[in-house]
């Protein structure tokens, strides 16, 4: 299914839609994620004071800290990897490794987080606001497969971690 899925939407390449993606991908880099937690954080700590902002950094750091594991344990290598490393440094395997996406894990953690706390403050705008969340976590998802950078397997493992961490925080 994962070459499947990955060869029809490398059919879909379209120098527009490459920048296009390239930009959306962003949105579950490591600069993105730390700036999004650190104002969630500041968020957490206004509401309901230091320990909500612990918990969500330490939901984050659980989920973290299970993608590593992964990507130590599951040799599933990324679908731009030409040839499979035999003996490899820690940091090389770490970055050839494709499961789970780095991207699709913190981009569903921090807008699945948003999605969580705009629903319950806001309910008006909190249907419109987890739906936006949504939408950019599947859009960035999506980008990883379609830039080639990882499998689509690869970014549904990641949305389970991300669940599993964002179940940590209540």
């Amino acid at each position: 299914v994962d070459h499947a899925l990955a060869a029809w939407i490398a059919c879909l390449h379209v120098p527009t839609v490459d920048s296009v993606m390239r930009a959306v991908t962003f949105f579950g880099s490591s600069v993105w994620t730390a700036a999004a937690l650190a104002l969630i954080g500041l968020w957490a700590c206004r509401r309901n004071g230091v320990p909500a902002a612990l918990v969500v950094a330490g939901a984050f750091l659980v989920g973290l800290g299970i993608e590593i594991a992964l990507r130590f344990l599951i040799p599933h290598w990324r679908p731009d990897t030409t040839t499979v490393p035999t003996t490899i440094d820690l940091m090389t395997r770490f970055h050839l490794a494709g499961f789970p996406s780095g991207h699709g894990f913190r981009s569903a953690f921090v807008f699945g987080y948003l999605a969580r706390r705009w629903h319950g403050v806001h309910r008006h705008w909190g249907a419109r606001a987890a739906l936006c969340s949504f939408l950019l976590i599947g859009l960035v998802g999506i980008s990883r497969v379609y830039l080639g950078r990882h499998w689509p397997s690869d970014v549904l493992g990641s949305w389970l971690v991300a669940l599993i961490a964002l179940n940590l925080v209540r």
